[in-house]
Protein backbone atom coordinates (compact mmCIF):
# COMPACT_ATOMS: atom_id res chain seq x y z
CA UNK A 1 0.00 0.00 0.00
CA UNK A 2 1.53 3.82 -1.10
CA UNK A 3 1.48 6.09 2.02
CA UNK A 4 -0.84 9.21 1.66
CA UNK A 5 0.69 12.12 1.08
CA UNK A 6 0.29 15.25 2.17
CA UNK A 7 -0.10 18.18 -0.74
CA UNK A 8 2.13 21.03 -0.59
CA UNK A 9 -0.39 23.48 0.19
CA UNK A 10 -3.32 21.78 0.94
CA UNK A 11 -7.31 23.18 0.98
CA UNK A 12 -8.96 21.60 4.43
CA UNK A 13 -12.14 20.14 4.12
CA UNK A 14 -15.04 18.41 6.47
CA UNK A 15 -14.54 14.53 6.19
CA UNK A 16 -18.29 13.09 6.64
CA UNK A 17 -17.57 9.79 5.65
CA UNK A 18 -15.69 7.36 3.94
CA UNK A 19 -16.83 4.03 1.47
CA UNK A 20 -15.41 1.11 -0.36
CA UNK A 21 -18.61 1.37 -2.55
CA UNK A 22 -18.84 4.20 -5.01
CA UNK A 23 -22.66 3.83 -5.05
CA UNK A 24 -22.70 4.28 -0.95
CA UNK A 25 -20.88 7.67 -1.27
CA UNK A 26 -23.12 9.16 -4.26
CA UNK A 27 -26.22 8.73 -1.88
CA UNK A 28 -24.04 10.13 1.17
CA UNK A 29 -23.28 13.02 -1.27
CA UNK A 30 -26.40 13.85 -2.88
CA UNK A 31 -28.02 13.57 0.50
CA UNK A 32 -25.94 15.79 2.02
CA UNK A 33 -26.28 18.50 -1.07
CA UNK A 34 -29.79 18.25 -0.27
CA UNK A 35 -29.13 19.02 3.50
CA UNK A 36 -27.16 21.32 2.96
CA UNK A 37 -27.99 23.86 -0.03
CA UNK A 38 -25.46 25.72 -1.51
CA UNK A 39 -22.48 24.35 0.55
CA UNK A 40 -19.98 22.45 -1.51
CA UNK A 41 -20.21 18.89 -1.04
CA UNK A 42 -16.69 16.54 -2.64
CA UNK A 43 -16.37 12.66 -3.38
CA UNK A 44 -12.66 12.23 -4.00
CA UNK A 45 -11.09 8.61 -4.70
CA UNK A 46 -8.47 7.71 -2.83
CA UNK A 47 -5.95 5.42 -5.11
CA UNK A 48 -3.59 3.87 -2.03
CA UNK A 49 -6.81 2.29 0.23
CA UNK A 50 -9.47 2.23 -2.68
CA UNK A 51 -11.97 4.32 -0.73
CA UNK A 52 -14.45 6.85 -1.31
CA UNK A 53 -14.09 10.21 0.68
CA UNK A 54 -17.52 12.42 1.11
CA UNK A 55 -16.18 15.61 2.40
CA UNK A 56 -18.16 18.99 2.60
CA UNK A 57 -16.13 22.66 2.09
CA UNK A 58 -13.01 23.47 0.74
CA UNK A 59 -11.09 25.96 2.29
CA UNK A 60 -7.83 27.77 2.53
CA UNK A 61 -7.42 27.72 6.24
CA UNK A 62 -7.74 24.83 9.10
CA UNK A 63 -9.46 27.47 11.51
CA UNK A 64 -12.04 28.10 8.65
CA UNK A 65 -13.10 24.17 8.33
CA UNK A 66 -13.21 24.10 12.14
CA UNK A 67 -15.89 26.71 12.16
CA UNK A 68 -17.83 24.35 9.35
CA UNK A 69 -17.19 21.31 11.60
CA UNK A 70 -18.66 22.92 14.68
CA UNK A 71 -21.39 24.34 13.20
CA UNK A 72 -22.35 20.87 11.34
CA UNK A 73 -21.94 19.51 14.80
CA UNK A 74 -24.70 21.94 16.37
CA UNK A 75 -26.94 21.69 13.38
CA UNK A 76 -26.79 17.84 12.75
CA UNK A 77 -24.97 16.11 16.06
CA UNK A 78 -26.41 12.92 14.99
CA UNK A 79 -25.78 12.79 11.09
CA UNK A 80 -22.47 14.36 11.92
CA UNK A 81 -21.08 12.92 15.01
CA UNK A 82 -18.07 11.27 13.25
CA UNK A 83 -16.92 14.25 11.02
CA UNK A 84 -13.41 15.82 10.76
CA UNK A 85 -11.24 18.23 9.55
CA UNK A 86 -9.25 16.71 6.35
CA UNK A 87 -7.03 18.21 3.82
CA UNK A 88 -7.13 17.82 0.20
CA UNK A 89 -5.31 18.68 -2.58
CA UNK A 90 -6.68 22.69 -3.79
Amino acid sequence: MRAVVRPENPAYTIQIGAFGNAQNALKMQKATKERLGNQVVLNNFGEADKLYRVSVGKFDTRKEASLLRKELLEKFPKDFSGCWVNYIAK
